[in-house]
């Protein structure tokens, strides 16, 4: 007899209920996401005050309405994937090209983050700090850590080399939010390679998610979360792979955009150390805050300034006060007065204290797992922050689509304790005098598949885990009893 247990029963492979995973999976997946996704670009349009959030809103409506309408019509000559590539292609478009090569010609507006990118990448290259002295007035004022000027840097470096190259290609080419996209898009496409994801519904969960209106908005018009989101999903994914110094230096860039990186390090380090042990987990520790100091020597040349810019002002303390005032239930508590500001504190640190305890008494064992709890807890401090903006929630979007994505991802069995596990009533017999027989050569199973009937490892193992197996296929004669 053999005992066949389930660690997540009920659950998929990254810790989503059974039912999302069907609900979100296939065809009707993408019709609910393209209805979600429409619905809010018309929200929108309706209720934003911005010239570029407006324009995008215009764009994304067509994008979004074409690709549901392909998604609900059943046409002879759109069936399957080509149904499923038209309505991608249309909602890329619409919420994505189009409306960030209009917005690249600086004709409809640029918003205030891109401009104040560009100038701290020309203060960086001139003072050695990425930081306005003294700074009194909204457009002087830097609220992000040094790593956010580099992306400024090529438009300073295109306006140094003279007129003769200042065509609208060149501006467009050396636009901050082009480079801030190119790193988000090369993290997640890195993070998908690292997962060796093979199910094409999975890649398009997280294709899906970065079309979504929240990153789409983002990456048309500002862009400045989406590095460090890209940043956030791969060292997550490096973590999970056993590339610990790899991933703290993710960890560091993404540190080095935004202090708010920080809630992320956490969990990271439960991971590496659920994983690869408590000497593995010093070793990140380390390496990231190493890379973390070498990386924020800038910002130290003044720390005045840096002070007043990256805490007081994002604080809502500052000089001149924030403009991150989206209708989130902290910034309205906070609206309300001193006491409402109070209760908004109150209520942030009892969730923080509620995911700290969560994550501590069920560490992450996979990197779906730590996805999760990482967009947990920063869904949980944008909403009940004082100050914040509906921008923020791209950095949760992305990592929620990763943990999607992770639901059919081939993990290695050693790390991922998520698989089924078949548990003999019996001592299985002692494998030491082989090493052929060891549990290393043949992935999860407790013995050699040649001593364990097909058909319980045909029902209680996973796919990926088949593979690492060399007698799962080449024997035939296992025995069925």
């Amino acid at each position: 007899m053999l005992r066949v247990g389930i660690s997540t029963l009920g659950r998929g492979r990254a810790g989503w209920p059974a039912w999302v995973l069907m609900l979100l999976r296939g065809r009707r997946g993408q019709t609910l996401a393209y209805a979600c996704f429409f619905v809010t670009a018309l929200v929108m349009r309706s209720v934003s005050d911005l010239s570029t959030h407006r324009l995008w809103a215009d764009c994304a409506i067509v994008g979004y309405g074409v690709a549901l309408a392909v998604s609900l019509v059943s046409l002879p000559v759109l069936s399957g994937r080509r149904r499923a590539r038209v309505a991608f292609g249309a909602a890329t478009a619409g919420a994505l090209l189009v409306p960030l090569a209009l917005l690249l010609t600086g004709r409809y507006g640029v918003q205030n983050e891109v401009t104040i990118i560009e100038q701290s990448a020309a203060v960086l290259l001139s003072t050695g700090t990425p930081y306005v002295h003294d700074a009194s007035t909204l457009d002087q004022i830097n609220p992000y850590l040094p790593g956010m000027a580099l992306f400024g840097v090529p438009a300073v470096v295109a306006g140094m080399v003279g007129d003769g190259l200042g065509q609208v290609w060149v501006a467009a080419l050396t636009d901050p939010r082009i480079w801030c996209l190119l790193v988000a898009l090369v993290s997640a496409g890195a993070a998908l390679r690292l997962h060796r994801v093979r199910s094409r519904w999975a890649r398009a969960a997280m294709f899906l998610s970065l079309l979504s209106p929240t990153v789409a908005l983002e990456m048309s018009t500002s862009g400045v979360d989406l590095p460090l989101a890209g940043l956030l999903v791969l060292g997550i994914a490096l973590a999970g792979a056993g590339r610990v110094k790899s991933a703290a230096l993710a960890l560091a860039g993404a540190l080095a955009l935004k202090w708010v990186a920080v809630i992320a390090v956490p969990v990271v380090a439960l991971l590496v150390l659920r994983q690869e042990g408590r000497r593995r987990a010093a070793v990140f520790l380390a390496v990231c805050t190493a890379a973390f100091g070498v990386l924020l020597v800038p910002a130290l040349v003044s720390v005045v300034d840096m002070l007043a810019q990256v805490v007081r002002f994002p604080a809502g303390v500052g000089v001149v006060a924030t403009p991150a005032r989206s209708p989130m239930p902290g910034v309205l508590l906070a609206s309300t007065g001193s006491a409402g500001r109070a209760c908004a504190l109150v209520l942030l640190a009892v969730a923080a204290t509620a995911i700290a305890v969560l994550v501590i008494r069920r560490p992450p064992r996979t990197t779906g797992r730590a996805y999760v709890y990482a967009g947990i807890g920063f869904v949980a401090f944008f909403l009940l922050a004082p100050t914040g903006r509906f921008g923020y929630m791209v950095i949760p979007v992305m990592l929620f689509g990763a943990a999607y994505a992770t639901s059919r991802l081939v993990n290695r069995p050693a790390d991922s304790g998520e698989h089924p596990a078949v548990t003999p009533d019996v001592a299985p017999p002692d494998h030491t005098t082989s090493d052929a027989m060891s549990r290393n050569d043949h992935g999860p199973f407790p013995r050699p598949c040649n001593e364990m009937p097909r058909a319980i490892i045909r029902r209680c193992t996973p796919l990926r885990s088949r593979a690492r197996c060399p007698d799962w296929r080449g024997n035939r004669s296992v025995s069925q009893g």
